[in-house]
């Protein structure tokens, strides 16, 4: 669209509110262990995402906000009270420069409760008058927008989505392809429930699964993350005949890559956003809570892909147009 592209560079510390809810989320001995080690396994995917942005995004300081034309926040659950300061997420750093245009592309809250204080609210509506255009990814944001900032936002596709599958295929063409029916599991908050419905699927698939095991010591997953980086993730949904997940952004390169799935509920991690995506292409069944709600006729269902990749590029139209409107 005409314009250079910097990231800001910027990194906050949980509150010890944040971290007492995270501790609380997790009473239990087994998942809190299992919390534990994945936090301990963070900075193996850190590694494998600062390679990429290393080597494909430029960044700039908070300091550096007025030589931008341009200033856009988004998009994952990035307007989640828990998750990111008000300040950051409200762009209130850029508040004296009164000449940046700031855009809201794709702003999530994650949730479908409103989660700020009534001065907190007061101070974001101040924030967001300043905003030229604002946009949300769930109807829930469209909705707690209208009723809590006086705001109606237009709803937008996730920008993973604005990029063309054949794209991320270029990203992930040095990683050699797998031979043989694929399981690709992206679970990112194991329970014993989740490891008995991929055990299900796969009795029923009998397929080489590909597993990310966060909470694996021994786990060649994150071997070949480190080595290859995000690439080699985007070569499991390439390779995958069937992907089962609890991650949001397992459901979205699911649906990029037309590959049949099954997403389990996450509600700590923001189910308003699972609900959505999925409402949004009609595909509302592939969503399961637990694992008895799994039949062999919903793995078997089939997808009317053609469908959900016509309204793929309607909505991609649509949000594309909303960007180059407002840059």
């Amino acid at each position: 669209m005409g314009h250079q592209v910097f990231f800001i560079k910027n990194r906050h510390r949980s509150s010890f509110r944040t971290i007492c809810r995270f501790i609380l989320g997790r009473i239990s001995k087994e998942e809190f262990l299992i919390s534990i080690n994945r936090h301990k396994y963070y900075n193996i995917y850190k590694m494998s995402f600062d390679k990429f942005t290393h080597n494909n995004l430029k960044f700039i300081r908070k300091s550096d906000i007025n030589q931008m034309d341009v200033v856009i926040v988004g998009s994952d659950q990035i307007w989640r009270k828990y998750y990111y300061p008000l300040t950051d997420a409200f762009l209130a750093f850029a508040k004296k420069n009164k000449i940046i245009k700031r855009i809201a592309y794709a702003a999530s809250f994650g949730v479908n409760e409103w989660e700020y204080t009534d001065k907190e609210t007061s101070q974001i509506i101040s924030l967001i008058a300043l905003f030229g255009a604002i946009s949300v990814r769930e109807k829930d944001g469209v909705r707690m927008c209208k009723e809590k900032l006086l705001k109606t936002p237009e709803f937008v596709l996730d920008p993973t989505m604005l990029i063309d599958v054949s794209e991320y295929n270029i990203l992930s063409e040095n990683i050699e392809k797998r031979n043989g029916k694929c399981l690709f599991s992206f679970v990112l908050d194991p329970t014993e429930d989740k490891i008995n419905t991929l055990k299900k699927i796969n009795s029923e698939l009998q397929a080489t699964v590909i597993e990310l095991k966060m909470w694996d010591n021994d786990n060649i997953f994150e071997h070949q993350l480190i080595t290859y980086g995000i690439e080699y993730w985007l070569s499991c949904f390439r390779d995958a005949d069937f992907v089962f997940t609890d991650s949001f952004h397992g459901c979205v390169f699911s649906i990029l890559f037309n590959k049949p799935f099954i997403v389990y509920g996450n509600n700590s991690r923001g189910l308003s956003r699972f609900i959505s995506l999925l409402e949004t292409f009609d595909i509302r069944e592939r969503y399961i809570a637990k694992s008895s709600e799994l039949s062999s006729e919903l793995l078997y269902r089939i997808i009317n892909w053609d469908g959900i990749n016509d309204r793929l590029r309607e909505l991609k139209d649509y949000s594309i147009e909303f960007l180059k409107k407002n840059l």
